[in-house]
């Protein structure tokens, strides 16, 4: 049942493109994701080519859409799941804190300009 509520919203990076940076494709082929201040730092600090995969002009993103499940029947199997529900919580979280932490660098950028 679970095949059915998980959905990739981008396809993988591909093969054949390599990352000079083992994570600069976190950063060249997605639009929606939150990096964390720690990689965006090392990304700002490395020097290896970081060619742009994503163009603003280009047409959104699709996300797949669910079928077969509704949301009481989603809200169920979550409330039931009791890891799903910690680590739901965990994520958000930390989504929070690390928003806190680029927040105070983005303020430490805007002193030094």
């Amino acid at each position: 049942m679970i095949e059915n509520v998980i959905t990739h919203a981008f396809p993988p990076p591909s093969p054949c493109l390599p990352a000079p940076h083992p994570h600069a494709h976190l950063a060249t082929s997605c639009d929606n994701i939150t990096i964390a201040p720690s990689l965006l730092s090392e990304l700002e600090a490395s020097t290896d080519p970081l060619p742009r995969m994503l163009s603003p002009d280009g047409e959104p993103s699709s996300v797949a859409r669910v079928e077969g499940i509704d949301a009481a029947t989603f809200e169920k199997m979550h409330g039931s799941d009791q890891m799903a529900v910690e680590k739901l919580a965990q994520g958000i979280s930390g989504f929070a804190a690390d928003q806190d932490k680029l927040e105070a660098q983005l303020a430490a950028l805007d002193g030094k300009a």
